[in-house]
């Protein structure tokens, strides 16, 4: 019997991806369906134009959506509580910043390529929203890598690397002219499309859907 495979199109400081794949854990948990359901993460920016030093996120929440001080702090309140119902912890406060995730989606495709995906992905999540890592940093990243087992010769085999650079930006730009201008986007067997965070009974049925094809 196939696998299912889901194509995860993501970007490592996007909260809803991170709840969207607890919730997508959870439901193939309850369907029984967690050995039968490889993953691939994909690339996508949600901010390509960060700099490297990155963004205090109330400055962009300004900047980007006008948003006053208040409504920031209550919009990361509002993601930390969303967050704390699917079991994980958001620690996010006003120094935390919006940072540039080119390194990692390197890190990540570094990992695809040694079968450690998403092992990295789960601890990039955590690194970044609970532990309030900034994982834009290549020490920080490195740091990362070792604690799932990925080793490197060189860091510039995966963050100065010509081929992964390629690989990303060709990933980056088909999912642009596919019309994705927001994540989480899933594609479950590489036919049915899967637009924003579901509901774990929601990924449940598209599971059960996908068993069948």
């Amino acid at each position: 019997m196939e696998k299912i495979r889901i194509d995860f199109v993501s970007d490592v400081v996007c909260p809803w991806c991170a709840i969207g794949y607890k919730r997508l854990e959870q439901a193939m948990a309850e369907t029984g369906l967690q050995d039968d359901v490889e993953i691939v993460w994909h690339p996508f920016f949600l901010n390509p134009d960060m700099p490297e030093e990155g963004e205090n996120n109330n400055d962009y929440g300004a900047r980007k959506y006008h948003r006053s001080l208040e409504e920031s702090r209550l919009n990361r309140e509002r993601i930390a509580a969303m967050a704390k119902d699917n079991g994980l912890t958001f620690n996010l406060d006003d120094n935390t910043r919006v940072i540039n995730t080119y390194k990692a989606h390197a890190a990540l495709e570094y990992a695809r390529q040694l079968g450690k995906q998403t092992v990295l992905k789960e601890r990039l999540f955590n690194a970044f929203f609970t532990e309030k890592k900034d994982i834009s940093k290549t020490d920080v990243l490195e740091q990362e890598m070792r604690a799932v087992g990925i080793k490197m010769n060189d860091s510039a085999d995966v963050f100065n690397n010509p081929e992964i650079q390629s690989y990303i930006e060709a990933e980056v730009s088909k999912w642009q002219s596919m019309g994705i201008s927001s994540v989480p986007t899933m594609f479950f067997n590489q036919k049915l499309r899967v637009n924003g965070s579901q509901t774990i009974e929601g990924y449940k049925q598209i599971l059960t859907e996908a068993m069948g094809q």
